[in-house]
């Protein structure tokens, strides 16, 4: 029942907010809202498929009371997926004009550049938020998992009936992204209280600051180079991953990741070229 009702008020979240815009503002708006969202939710689509492998991982280890592979398992997995995921994130803020103008055209750029960026940032947050759920669920954290997403459906109501009228499909946007923040909060609590890890606020300072860093670095990049580049739809294909994949090297190149994080990067990246070699041989 507690799962049910997370996953109730989770969908409010992802849905309430179109189901609201055609009242206040018109079918048309829903469309300038809609397709930003579209592109930005791929950024949890990473996600989702760890959060397949975490569960069961995690219900296997609570089972023996196995807490020191649960908090490497935890670290691990989130530490990674924080980078993934900001790599597709800001790659998608700092190309959003180039994305709404060669994909759809300039009345979409000018009307959804950003919610788009908007969207994105939230977006970055339920990344991290699928595989977290999860992982409280396996501990059976049933009550605080439900309690902190009824309390982000709710906000999330009384944000869009405050912003929506006043400030149209951007306020809307504004509305989610605010209405998610509660996420750190649950982040926070989980690693403190039910993991008991120490040292997070000087852990999150070093990797935020890495984090930023690169980010600093793609945006020139992104802005200067890559954006320049982008003169229709099909550059836009190309380039556009490239621009998440030069994230990652960068992140390489400042020697910023763990080395057990680079081997599962560079082993993911095997499987997806054997992968494909074997689809091109057949």
């Amino acid at each position: 029942l507690a799962s049910s009702l997370s996953n109730i008020a989770g969908s409010s979240l992802t849905y309430l907010d179109r189901l609201i815009i055609p009242i206040f503002l018109g079918p048309s708006q829903l469309t300038y809202y809609s397709l930003p969202g579209n592109i930005s939710s791929k950024i949890p689509g990473v996600s989702g498929n760890l959060s397949d492998v975490i569960f069961p991982i995690t219900v296997g280890l609570n089972s023996v009371n196995n807490q020191e592979k649960i908090q490497r398992l935890y670290q691990r997995s989130f530490r990674l997926l924080l980078i993934i995921s900001c790599a597709i994130c800001f790659s998608i803020v700092f190309l959003a004009d180039k994305i709404m103008l060669n994909w759809l055209n300039t009345d979409f750029a000018k009307q959804s550049t950003n919610v788009l960026i908007i969207l994105a940032l939230t977006n970055l947050l339920l990344a991290m938020s699928g595989p977290l759920s999860k992982f409280l669920l396996a501990l059976s954290k049933f009550r605080f998992l439900t309690v902190n997403y009824l309390i982000m459906a709710g906000l999330n109501g009384i944000l869009l009936l405050i912003l929506l009228p006043r400030y149209g499909i951007n306020g809307a946007a504004w509305a989610y992204l605010l209405s998610i923040l509660p996420i750190i909060f649950m982040f926070y609590y989980t690693e403190t209280k039910f993991l008991k890890l120490k040292g997070r606020a000087t852990y999150y300072i070093k990797l935020i600051g890495k984090i930023t860093l690169v980010t600093a670095v793609m945006f020139v990049i992104d802005k200067f180079i890559i954006g320049n580049l982008i003169i229709n739809l099909t550059t836009l294909v190309v380039l556009g991953p490239t621009a998440v994949l030069l994230y990652l090297a960068c992140y390489k190149l400042f020697n910023f990741y763990e080395q057990e994080d680079w081997v599962d990067i560079r082993n993911f990246v095997l499987v997806i070229i054997k992968r494909f070699n074997f689809l091109k041989t057949k």
